[in-house]
């Protein structure tokens, strides 16, 4: 795992009151943006940047999420099944269907991720700090 690439706490608190949070124990920066005023109203649109070498630990959730690739590249696992992903491409993880995926670029990579049905995304933090590393 690299852990060349952190966020600060100053980076955590400036992003917060730009409804953006950072998680830097999955090298995580997500950005809501889906309008604040349609929170909660059947989906949530979100763009998140990982750090080279981290992403999320196996999980599922109720949602359905649909991964398109912005920048870089991606090692996914879905319901069992690995493979890459990279600029262009699209990921749909089912609801309730065991998944992650991990940064195997060199750089930053950058993805839009579409969660339906939505969801206040800001709770995400919530969610990912009870998530297992």
């Amino acid at each position: 795992m690299n852990t060349s690439f952190k966020l600060t706490e100053s980076a955590c608190v400036a992003l917060a009151n730009n409804r953006c949070v950072a998680v830097p124990e999955i090298g995580l920066e997500l950005r809501v943006r889906t309008p604040k005023d349609f929170a909660g109203s059947g989906l949530e649109l979100i763009e998140t940047i990982n750090a080279p070498g981290f992403g999320p630990p196996l999980h599922k959730h109720r949602e359905a999420e649909i991964f398109y690739v912005l920048q870089g590249g991606y090692l996914f696992e879905v319901d069992g099944k690995c493979f890459e992903a990279t600029a262009g491409d699209t990921v749909v993880a089912n609801g309730n269907v065991p998944h992650r995926f991990v940064n195997i670029d060199s750089h930053p990579s950058k993805q839009l991720v579409m969660i339906v049905p939505g969801f206040d995304a800001m709770q995400i933090v919530h969610r990912t700090n009870n998530l297992k590393v």
